[in-house]
Formats: structure tokens, sequence, C-alpha cells
């Protein structure tokens, strides 16, 4: 059984501060992917940014529904999370792609994933890799409850292919997405990892993919043997396939990630000597038009857009008409109901009063 037709194109997803991480792993992607169509969404202002052999398509452009309502609800994380399963859709869909990759910007490939393209031969729905392969030990960071909360399986990487199925799953994780892509784990919300835990009771030939060598990370490396010979670089003594770089920092390459400092600091070899090398990857791929500022970080006025502004859009006025950029804010900062007015022109509150 295969796809409707072997045709594949990959892509990532971020803002322009991301485009030089993304640079690098498209450089990879194209090194082990050859026949590959090689694709960088943005969500952002994606005019006149550029890299080689990918094409660098705005966020706008893909069939999100109510643009301008999502990219102010929410952040640039969450925006970006939530562009993934529309821009598979739209490459699957649209551009008629049978089969489509997915790798978070932050990630480097050292291989071709052999189980990833054997499970799309075989006509999966979707491939997804679990965060842990095996029961953490006592003190691993970040444990069973981190895991729990982040989810099973990591969306860092997803590969689908364009059945009925794989069309079915992309487009119910598009509409959870559409309304919950942020981040509150105590309502079972990270991003958009967690409803992805229900995709493999719901729909059929979704392949889970137990290589650890793929999807290398901080909170599986206790697990896993990280090491190097001759021909580069090894997991459990075989080709490290894909590592996922995530809250590292290449500007300080002796620091696995951010997300847990009780880490060793810095860490041992061979693993430092694989963050320099994915540090070295990235530096100089950073251009001026990556440094501007984020496109929906503003109100039309050019005041900054506050968290707290954003949650509250999201949770209570989904329905605002019109665009919230330009007139939200007006809304902020217009007087309570019912305030009193003193003579001297301050306003009291209503409740004070």
């Amino acid at each position: 059984m295969t796809t409707v037709n072997d045709r594949l194109a990959v892509f990532t997803t971020g803002s322009c501060n991301r485009m030089g991480m993304a640079r690098a792993l498209m450089a990879t992607v194209q090194h082990w992917y050859p026949e590959a169509d090689t694709f960088i969404c943005v969500g952002d202002d994606a005019e006149g940014l550029l890299a080689p052999g990918s094409q660098v398509v705005a966020g706008d452009a893909i069939g999100v529904p109510d643009w301008r309502r999502v990219s102010f609800a929410y952040d640039a994380m969450a925006l970006n999370c939530l562009l993934k399963p529309f821009m598979f859709l739209h490459l699957a869909e649209t551009l008629g792609y049978g089969r489509v990759m997915h790798f978070d910007t932050d990630m480097a490939l050292y291989d071709r994933l052999h189980g990833a393209d054997a499970a799309l031969d075989a006509g999966a729905a979707l491939v997804l890799t679990p965060h842990l392969l095996a029961p953490p030990a006592a003190g691993d960071v970040p444990g069973p409850r981190g895991i729990l909360m982040a989810g099973t399986y990591n969306t860092g990487f997803v590969a689908a292919g364009a059945t009925p199925d794989g069309l079915a799953a992309l487009r119910w994780w598009a509409e959870r997405l559409h309304e919950d892509a942020g981040i509150a784990p105590e309502r079972g919300q990270v991003w958009d990892q967690r409803c992805m835990d229900l995709v493999p009771g719901l729909f059929p030939a979704v392949a889970i993919l137990r290589d650890p060598a793929v999807n290398v990370a901080y909170w599986n490396l206790p697990q896993r043997t990280l090491g190097r010979d001759a021909q580069g670089w090894t997991v459990d003594g075989q080709r490290l396939g894909l590592f996922h770089f995530s809250g590292f920092n290449p500007a300080d390459p002796t620091r696995l990630t951010r997300h847990a400092s009780s880490l060793p600091h810095p860490p041992p070899e061979p693993l430092s000597a694989l963050l320099a090398d994915y540090a070295a990857r990235v530096a100089g791929r950073e251009e001026d038009g990556d440094l501007r500022p984020y496109a929906y970080g503003r109100f039309a006025s050019g005041t900054p857009i506050p968290a707290a502004a954003r949650n509250l859009f999201q949770e209570r006025h989904r329905d605002w008409p019109g665009d919230p950029f330009a007139t939200f804010e007006t809304y902020l900062n217009a007087t309570a109901p019912n305030t009193a007015v003193h003579a001297s022109g301050l306003r009291a509150h209503p409740e004070r009063s």
C-alpha cells in the first residue's frame, strides 16, 4: 500500500528570529532528502526572506481561517505551532504532495529517517515519535510528570501521507489548534502536542516510530548513549538520525537546554562536540531581515500587545467584530461603565466610588 504519490515536501514553521536555525535545518534536509521540495512557513512578515533551495511561505497565505483573529490571540510560539497542520494540508491538498514531513526549526538531520520512510511506504496516515521509549529513572529530567504534561508524542517531527486517514487526522489537528494552540497544562493544553495523544486511537494507520536515533533530545538522552565514530554520530551504536536541540542557544553552546537547569553544565563529551558542531552550522545563517520586529507583536497604534490582552481576547472575545489589532486597544483603555467622574476629571473605579 502506498500514498497517493511519492512527491515529498519537507517544511518547518517559525518567526523571523528563527530563520537562521531554519536555514541550517533545511541544509541538512536537502543533504539527506535531495528529492524533497523544502519550505519554510513564516508566522511573521515573510517579505524579502530567503533560504537557499527552499521556498519561504507566509503563514497568512496557507488558508488559516480568521487569520487576523488567531494572529492576535496567539503569541509567536503558539501561532507557529498552529501553522503546522495547516501547512501540512496546504502542501498535501493544495500543492498535491503525497507525503509531507515537518521538522521544528531547532532540529538537524544526520541521516535519512529510514523508519519513517518505510512507514510512509506502507501507507501510514501519520508517523509520530514518543518522547520516551523506556520508563525514566529516578532523577531524570523532565521525568514522568513532565512528560505527561507535555504529551506522549513530540510533534517537533511529524510525517504524514496524503491518504484519507492522514488528511482526516490533519484536519482534526488543525481544528483543535485553531481554537486552542497556546499553553495551559492545567487544561490539558501544551502548544500543538497534547491533542496528538488522542490521534492513534481516533485514526487508523498511525505509525509510532520507536527508533532511539530519531528525535533525540534532552528529555530522552539519559536513556540513550550518544557516541561518535569515523562515520559520524551514533545513538546506541546506530547512526544518529535526528537531533532535537530544544531550548538550545547557539550563542552559548556549553549549555544543552534552557528547559532543564539541573543538567550538567557544560555537558560531557561527545555531547559537547555535537552542540559545538550544531552552533557552527547555525552561525552565519542569520540575515538583517531576521532581526525585524515581530509582525504581530503590536497594536495598530504601535503599542506592544501584552500577554494579558491576548489571553483576555482568546478567553472572552473570540467573536470580536473587525480587526482586533486596530480596535481591541480602544476597548482595553475604555472607561468602565458607571464610573464616577470627579469635577477635576479624575475617574473613580465604580466599585470604590
